[in-house]
């Protein structure tokens, strides 16, 4: 005698996935895409931006340790501050010295050099951050401030 075994809800789940379970994992996989690439993206965007303003900085401090030496050399300190973008990624950096103090070698009042550096940041991911939260391009700002030798 055969034993025919009822149809149940456990049967159905031994041969596979109802009709209405089989696009559940493309549907969780279609709304996780966007998020994750927001993710990654704003990952990368924040590494980079860091990275920029470690090489600005860089650049300005040392363009004020050259400026100390040679104040009147605005050209050859503008020229140190971009030598720190190795990838001559930056075109736009705005580089203002400033000298405060005298200049002259018979006075021993203290002189200062500051070096101003700016430079704009464009992320990646700008155009769905502009149109969702308002962000858009960072300005990144460091100021070096030496002492000139006389």
């Amino acid at each position: 005698m055969v034993q025919r075994r009822p149809t149940s809800q456990m049967q159905k789940n031994e041969r596979g996935p109802d009709r209405g379970e089989r696009g559940q994992a493309f549907v969780e996989f279609a709304l996780g895409l966007p998020l994750m690439l927001l993710i990654m993206l704003g990952t990368l965007d924040v590494g980079q931006l860091f990275i920029d303003y470690v090489q600005l900085r860089n650049g300005c401090r040392e363009a004020a340790a050259y400026g100390a030496r040679h104040p009147l050399d605005t050209p050859g300190i503008e020229t140190r501050v971009t030598a720190e973008d190795p990838g001559k990624t930056y075109s736009i950096t705005t580089v203002t010295v400033e000298v405060r103090g005298n200049l002259d070698v018979t006075n021993d009042s203290e002189t200062d050099l500051v070096v101003n550096c700016q430079r704009t940041y464009s992320p990646i991911t700008t155009g769905f951050l502009q149109n969702f939260w308002g962000i858009g391009d960072i300005v990144l700002n460091t100021v070096s401030t030496s002492q000139v030798q006389k």
